[in-house]
């Protein structure tokens, strides 16, 4: 008989908005810079140079998956 061992799924934001613009400050960009207070997804995702993804989509999919595995979908 196999056993199923449940592993949550953690989010852990890594980077604040804010410091995109300190980032972008140490590549000489200095009007990023002065603008790093001002957080937003849209200069976030400028900074970052891709969209960010759904964070709430991304582990229901992961979760999705892993019932399916587990044949409970």
């Amino acid at each position: 008989m196999v056993g199923v061992a449940a592993q949550p799924i953690t989010y852990e934001d890594f980077l604040p908005v804010s410091a995109a613009g300190i980032f972008q400050s140490n590549l000489g960009n200095e009007t990023q810079a002065r603008n790093h207070g001002n957080a937003s997804r849209e200069a976030f995702e400028q900074a970052l140079g891709c969209p960010v993804l759904d964070e709430f989509q991304l582990y229901q999919e992961a979760e999705e998956r892993s019932k399916r595995r587990c044949g409970l979908l």
